[in-house]
């Protein structure tokens, strides 16, 4: 309960809101949706759909049985993760348990966008692809030092904690701990 009131505490302090972190994922769901049905839609409906397609990708309004795109969008979504999570691993200081089981998950999902994008018409996939592809460039970029700077986005300082000078240090131990302070104390008050 302290550790709660203590959090939310600084939460306030700060003006940091919890729920703004979801505003931005939850703003981005209509958009995909809207994209996805879309290219469906077009897919069906467009006859350039069925000859403007490229390589081994002829057709946009058929699903690809080569495998090629679904494979391709699975490794640019996994690529893309792994680039940008390594990024991230210097910038946080999160649960690295927590850490591990979301690389797992994401590392899974990958390999479940495999049938998933067996089912849907190539169009799709290629443009699950080239966005998994520019978000790929984008974290590249962003990585690059300077950048950020330049554009403005916030850099997390990952300085250390300053050393504290005539700090007492105490063993673990609770009572050797108790004993040094209660005699600290007598020393003190003599």
């Amino acid at each position: 309960m302290v550790f709660a009131s203590k959090y939310k505490a600084l939460q306030k302090k700060h003006g940091v809101k919890m729920s703004h972190a979801f505003l931005g994922p939850v703003a981005q769901i209509p958009i995909f949706i809207t994209m996805l049905w879309s290219l469906r839609s077009m897919a069906e409906t467009y006859p350039s759909f069925s000859e403007g397609g490229a390589l081994w990708f002829k057709n946009l309004s058929e699903v690809d049985t080569t495998y090629g795109l679904p494979i391709m969008c699975s490794a640019s979504f996994l690529i893309m993760f792994e680039v940008g999570s390594r990024m991230n691993e210097t910038q946080t200081s999160s649960n690295p348990d927590q850490q591990k089981m979301m690389k797992n998950v994401m590392r899974a999902m990958s390999i479940l966008m495999i049938p998933v994008t067996l089912t849907q018409p190539s169009a799709i996939t290629l443009y699950w692809t080239f966005s998994n592809a520019m978000g790929l460039t984008q974290t590249a970029v962003l990585a690059i030092p300077g950048v950020k700077p330049a554009l403005g986005v916030y850099i997390k300082k990952t300085e250390p904690e300053p050393v504290q000078e005539n700090v007492k240090v105490y063993d673990h131990n609770p009572r050797h701990s108790t004993k040094k302070i209660m005699q600290q104390n007598r020393d003190a008050s003599s």
